[in-house]
Parts: structure tokens; C-alpha cells; sequence
């Protein structure tokens, strides 16, 4: 018998090294991707441009894990943790903005973000801890049948595909004012908030 928390352990364990492996692959091929977007701004911009890049790529994991536990807390008809967790996430990003933006310059934002990524996704994880069990990747693999890999595979693509606006709009980075794409994740958080 298949139960709902193994299907949660299962299902947290295999976006958590999803995650990863796709932190991974954009790792090594991060020079492509910044010569494919980037190739007609200078150096400087395309320099900062891939730090910051690297700095996300560590919130991947961590979305991942947030989504399945978030998703996991919704389904046993809890709404008010994951929505109080998003505030938290928010609210981490704009004191962050605002405590460290001489500090950090440009880097602010990406730090902010990631800094609100962690103390997220450690909240939830102390919620529900008692729930996650260490799996090992074989009895993840023989947990899941064909049809539950590929299904989750094409999560993951969908997932990639609408991560994918923002690369298209880093794409117009050498046309945007100097501060726009920070004004813009501004509204964005203020939006969510």
C-alpha cells in the first residue's frame, strides 16, 4: 500500500534532486546560456549578470522543496502556514532591500532573495519534519513507476518552461534603463506582498 506520505517523500525527495540536478546542469553550462543572452553587453553587465545568476541557481533546490511542502500542507487542508510562509518570504526580501542595498549594490535582490528562500524553506521543513523520511535513490526510483517519472518529468518541464520568461527578459537586459529589472522585482514583491 501506497501511502499519501510516501507518496510525499517520494514525490519531495525527487523535486529536491530534481532541483539540484538542474542547479547543476545550468551550472556548467552557465557560459553558453550568458553567451546565447548576453553577447552584446559588456563585460562588466554580463559579469554581474552571471553572479547573480549563480546565486539563484541555489534557490532551486529550495523552491522545490517549498513547492512539495506547500503543496503537501494544502492538500491536508492547511492554507494558513504556506500563505503566512509567503509573507515571511516577502517580507524578508524588502528589509533585506532595505538594510542592505548600499551594502550589496546590484547583488542586493539576488541575495535577498535567496536569504528569503532559506529561512522559508527551513520554516516549512521544522513543520512538517516529523513527515520527511531519508529515501535512498534506489527506493525512490522503484517507488515510482514509469508513468509517475514521466509525469513528474513533465512537471519539471512545465516548471522550466515558465521559469523561462525571465530568461527571455534577461535576453532585453542590454536595452533596459540601469536599475529598471531591480525596479520591476520591486513591484513584483511589492505586488505579492
Amino acid at each position: 500500500v501506497y501511502s499519501s506520505e510516501d507518496f510525499f517523500n517520494t514525490t519531495f525527495w525527487l523535486f529536491v534532486l530534481g532541483g539540484i540536478v538542474i542547479s547543476l546542469i545550468l551550472f556548467i553550462f552557465t557560459n553558453i546560456i550568458f553567451n546565447f543572452l548576453m553577447s552584446s553587453v559588456a563585460v562588466e553587465a554580463r559579469t554581474n549578470g552571471i553572479q547573480i545568476f549563480l546565486i539563484f541557481l541555489f534557490t532551486i533546490p529550495m523552491n522545490a522543496a517549498m513547492s512539495i511542502i506547500t503543496a503537501y500542507l494544502q492538500a491536508n487542508f492547511n492554507f494558513i502556514f504556506p500563505a503566512v510562509v509567503q509573507i515571511v518570504f516577502n517580507a524578508i526580501i524588502i528589509i533585506s532591500l532595505m538594510l542592505f542595498s548600499d551594502f550589496l549594490k546590484i547583488f542586493v535582490l539576488p541575495v535577498s532573495f535567496l536569504l528569503g528562500a532559506l529561512f522559508s524553506v527551513l520554516l516549512l521543513y521544522m513543520y512538517v519534519k516529523s513527515k520527511i523520511k531519508m529515501m535512498s535513490l534506489n527506493v525512490l526510483l522503484v517507488r515510482h513507476h514509469f508513468f509517475e517519472l514521466n509525469a513528474l518529468f513533465i512537471l519539471i518541464l512545465i516548471e522550466g518552461f515558465s521559469l523561462s520568461y525571465s530568461l527571455a527578459d534577461r535576453f532585453f537586459i542590454g536595452n533596459v534603463p540601469q536599475g529598471g529589472i531591480a525596479a520591476l522585482n520591486y513591484a513584483f514583491v511589492i505586488f505579492m506582498l
